[in-house]
Formats: C-alpha cells, sequence, structure tokens
C-alpha cells in the first residue's frame, strides 16, 4: 500500500513544478497564489471530511477518490473559467488530505507498535524523495508537451490507479478504518 503514496507524491511534484506554467497560461502570475490556496483549502477540506469517512470501506473511498481526483485534474487541464480552475485544482486534492488522515490511521493501528517508528520514517523518507524527482521530471516533460498535457496525464493516472484497485480483490475488499484492529488480517493480506 506504500507504493500508490510514494506515487502521489511523484505526481505531486509534478503538479507543484508546473504549477507557475500552468498559471501563466490560464490567467498570469495572481492565479498562481490563487491556486495554492485552492490546493491548500482542498487539503483541509479533505481532512476535515476524514473524521466523517472513517466508516466509509477503504476500498470503496479509494475507488471514488482516485475517480473523484481524476475528473478533477482533467476539468482543471480542459477548463479556462477561473473560478472552475480554481475548483478544480481543490477538489483534486480533497482526497488526498482526506486518505493522508485516514491512512496513517490505518498504519498506526495495524503495524505493531514496536515497529511504527520505523514504519512510518521509511515511508515518509521515501515520499519525501519521490516529490523531487516527480518535480524533475514533470518540469522537463512540461517544457516539451506543455502544462496542461501534465494536468491530463495526472488525471488519467488517477484513473488508472482505479483500475488496479479495482482489479485488486483485496484493495478493492479494505474494510472502513474505524473498524480495524490491531493485527487486524484483512489488512495483513493486503500487504503481502
Amino acid at each position: 500500500m506504500i507504493v500508490p503514496r510514494i506515487l502521489v507524491s511523484f505526481v505531486a511534484g509534478a503538479m507543484l513544478a508546473i504549477l507557475p506554467a500552468y498559471a501563466a497560461l490560464r490567467g498570469g502570475s495572481g492565479l498562481y497564489g490563487v491556486l495554492l490556496s485552492g490546493l491548500a483549502a482542498g487539503a483541509v477540506v479533505g481532512s476535515v471530511l476524514s473524521a466523517k469517512l472513517d466508516g466509509v470501506p477503504y476500498g470503496y473511498l479509494m475507488i471514488g477518490g482516485t475517480v473523484l481526483t481524476g475528473v478533477a485534474w482533467i476539468g482543471a487541464a480542459v477548463s479556462t473559467w477561473t473560478p472552475a480552475i480554481v475548483a478544480c485544482f481543490a477538489l483534486a486534492i480533497v482526497y488526498s488530505g482526506g486518505n493522508s488522515v485516514l491512512f496513517d490511521t490505518l498504519i498506526q493501528t495495524v503495524v505493531p507498535e514496536e515497529m511504527i517508528g520505523r514504519v512510518t520514517s521509511s515511508m515518509t523518507t521515501l515520499e519525501g524523495i519521490a516529490t523531487p524527482f516527480g518535480s524533475l521530471v514533470g518540469g522537463a516533460v512540461a517544457a516539451v508537451v506543455g502544462p496542461v498535457a501534465i494536468l491530463v496525464a495526472l488525471g488519467v493516472a488517477n484513473f488508472l490507479g482505479t483500475a488496479y484497485i479495482l482489479r485488486s480483490g483485496s484493495l478493492r475488499s479494505l474494510p472502513p478504518v474505524a473498524d480495524v484492529e490491531r493485527g487486524d488480517d484483512r489488512i495483513e493480506r493486503v500487504a503481502d
């Protein structure tokens, strides 16, 4: 389950690298700050919603979240109206903000206490390494294809994630985070 988190960090790096060019294309440098505010607002909304969504089966939440995120990134790519662009950017981060809280709750619940420090530091390190590489790749590719194509690619990547979850019975059937207890074998099977 860590691989998707690393990929999300990589993609976030790519998005952040193209953000100034995208803002310049759609409305100028002033839009850059507004888009950053939209991203922050989306993350906060997602974090707040996570408390309400911990009773939803986690597999279903991942499916719905990746679809919503994919639609939002493609919406941001094709939209030229500033309020719609900002709304799409905010919406694209809602799932990530909520999923961070729920995923971390799963880790804290399932990982044996004596391993929590090692697991969380390893995850944080791998995610932290992925972000600058995503920025490097996103910036280099955007120099060739433009920032809009990168946003479309982010949307497509989320749809591919959705397809992967749908094909994986163990991921699709993950229980609600609120129902998971220490040593829950439903989570252990996914980790194997």
